[in-house]
């Protein structure tokens, strides 16, 4: 009876002498227990509880998205600008333009006309609710879409308490609101030049990192695998898939490529550039392991393992495998926790 053993080299047969190991009419290879001495020196690892994952890395690009510019009516001479890279928040100040300012508030309907006494709409109860969740409009107020009396008055206090006119009426001169939580400045003009409209350029906050992915590589991504982004100076931070989109060209041999899109989770304040990215697939969590090398195949089929007895004699038993991952290998088995296996050279 042989049996074969896996090794580093390839697989080399060790002959059982005498019957050391038997199979039954069923396949099953019964624990059986070698002669050799106690004192043979041999070559062991242990029976470890794992996570066995595969990884592959890619190159990516970081950045903050696509840049766009606010909307807004303000004209005149801008007299005070955020710097270039500032981040910005709901209810920060964007600019002044000639010395009146312009706030913003995160909202999904643009400030698209003037509202005042008499206007009516979503947008207005959209300016409601900001004016009570900012404290100006009593919690009890109506949140109605219709500019009455109150809401009046909630926006003279708010345009008190921002260095505006009183006059009861607000425009995209004043507030904007916008679908974000968060805003970058990539561009602005020089405070002291003539500016109209929204003044800045602006991106998403949250970075992203983009990078291009052959059919192969973009089933990586699918799923849900652990992914962590890795910055030049060395710091990583997880990431999520944002979207998968096919290129509208193919490469010079026809396949298709994809462009992947990732979003950094949790804050992170690295300038844009070139990083690396690590796709982690978790194969088996917390599963006994074994290093692949001490796995004894079967001429008959399966596996085994060699077990170190207390008593410093060996015996072989029986183990099912599972995932492959970096020269371990999952079993399972009449085998535990600790147990010393022999892993030949």
């Amino acid at each position: 009876m042989s049996l074969l053993r896996i090794t580093t080299a390839g697989v080399a047969v060790v002959a059982i002498a005498g019957g050391a190991l038997w199979l039954t009419s069923t396949g099953e290879a019964p624990a059986t227990t070698t002669t050799e001495p106690a004192v043979v020196e041999r070559l062991t690892d242990t029976v470890s509880r794992k996570t066995l994952e595969h990884t592959e890395e890619f190159s990516g690009s970081l950045g903050y998205g696509d840049q766009f510019a606010l909307p807004g009516q303000a004209s005149g001479t801008l007299t005070a600008a955020p710097a270039q890279g500032a981040a910005l928040a709901p209810s920060d100040e964007l600019y002044r333009v000639d010395d009146r300012p312009t706030h913003w508030a995160t909202g999904n309907i643009p400030m698209y006309r003037s509202l005042g006494s008499g206007s009516e709409g979503a947008d207005v109860e959209q300016l409601q609710r900001y004016l009570q969740s900012t404290g100006y409009l009593s919690e009890d107020a109506a949140i109605d879409g219709e500019f009455g009396g109150g809401t009046r008055a909630a926006v003279k206090a708010w345009q008190d308490d921002h260095g505006l006119k009183e006059t009861g009426r607000i425009d995209s001169t004043q507030l904007l609101f916008l679908p974000y939580e968060s805003l970058r400045v990539a561009a602005v003009p020089r405070v002291g030049d003539f500016v109209s409209g929204g003044v800045l350029e602006v991106t998403e906050a949250d970075l992203f990192v983009t990078l291009d992915a052959s059919a192969r590589e973009k089933s990586v991504f699918e799923g849900k695998p652990s992914i962590e982004v890795q910055t030049a100076d060395g710091t990583s931070y997880p990431a999520a898939v944002e979207s998968i989109t096919a290129e509208q060209a193919q490469d010079g041999f026809g396949r298709q490529s994809y462009r992947i899109r990732l979003k950094l989770v949790g804050e992170a304040s690295q300038q844009p550039g070139e990083t690396k990215v690590a796709v982690i697939d978790i194969l088996a969590s917390e599963t006994l392991a074994v290093p692949a090398r001490a796995l004894v195949a079967l001429v008959e089929g399966g596996y085994a393992v060699e077990v170190v007895q207390p008593d410093g004699t060996t015996t072989y038993v029986a183990v099912e495998i599972g995932e492959f991952a970096d020269g371990w290998v999952e079993i399972s088995g009449d085998v535990t926790e600790g147990a010393s296996v022999v892993v030949p050279e």
